[in-house]
């Protein structure tokens, strides 16, 4: 695993026949740019520790790539399942390993966005939504936001991204059980991916977690409640980590080990920020009507 880090190359150098009583390079520097006094220096580091700690483990684009393809020890021969696929490349999960060759399907209901996967992707794409066994094979209404595609929802009324703007239209709706038997997907495969604003449990209702068995459900989740936490529970699954607006669950008798850091990332996220969340998220709503 390669994380990404900035900075320049340190240099060294030699200066022969200096006066020893003139002063050394580094410290000949105005008066402006002198280093502050190590008591700020201290202040500055306690206050960056202190946002650090709650904020969650944020990590850069770049770096949730490299932990995502180091939980699969960078293997080139793994199968994806993308649930709201949205973009072909820009935030898409499944993109970091196709291009690695990974092989996968890419469930995307905005008929616009399921032509370009097909055109641009080589994963097998299935122009609809996922959503629990009762609305097998109806038609239900889902709404675009005209700005961000990526927050397009059958949720409108739970998006705090929706205002009075949105792109009504009907997508058909099927099990991702029924996807992945067609698709012809070996049980236990490697990653399953979703981005489905607020849609989570329906998917997660209509896929029968004891057959198939993913390693990894990679899951955006803006938690506005435990809902999804419990279902996975309740089915065999734990919150190994957060990277961003996304949860990783694993299977609970995996031998995997969340470092210290890793558990506090979760238990910030889900129980410690979730009152705060609700009173801004309800805040929101007044502002709304």
């Amino acid at each position: 695993m390669v994380l990404v880090r900035s900075g320049g190359e340190g240099k060294t150098g030699i200066c022969l026949n200096r006066d020893p009583d003139a002063p050394s390079p580094q410290m000949a520097t105005p008066e402006s740019a002198t280093s502050p006094p190590a008591d700020t220096n201290r202040d500055d580091r306690r206050s960056r520790g202190l946002r650090r700690l709650f904020s969650g483990n944020r990590v850069s684009r770049a770096e949730e790539e490299a932990l995502l393809r180091g939980f699969f020890d960078n293997r080139c021969d793994g199968v994806y399942v993308d649930v709201g696929a949205n973009d072909p490349f820009l935030g898409s999960t499944s993109w970091i390993v196709e291009r690695t060759g990974w092989s996968g399907v890419l469930v995307e209901p905005i008929p616009a966005l399921a032509e370009r996967l097909r055109q641009e992707r080589s994963g097998r794409v299935f122009n609809c939504a996922c959503s629990r066994r009762e609305d097998e094979g109806k038609r239900l209404k889902f709404w675009i936001h005209p700005q961000n595609p990526g927050w397009s929802t059958f949720h409108r009324e739970a998006s705090p991204w929706f205002q009075d703007e949105a792109v009504e239209i009907d997508v058909a709706v099927r099990t991702l059980d029924s996807i992945l038997e067609e698709a012809d997907i070996a049980e236990g495969f490697e990653l399953l991916a979703m981005d489905v604003e607020f849609h989570e449990v329906d998917v997660l209702e209509g896929l029968d977690l004891a057959r198939w068995q993913p390693q990894l459900l990679f899951v955006e989740d803006h938690v506005h409640d435990h809902r999804l936490l419990r279902h996975l529970a309740a089915r065999g699954y734990r919150c190994y980590r957060r990277t961003g607006l996304n949860s990783w669950f694993i299977p609970a008798n995996s031998t995997r080990k969340a470092s210290l850091w890793m558990k506090w990332g979760v238990f910030r996220k889900y129980y410690l920020a979730l009152p705060f969340r609700r009173i801004k998220l309800w805040y929101k709503g007044l502002l709304r009507r």
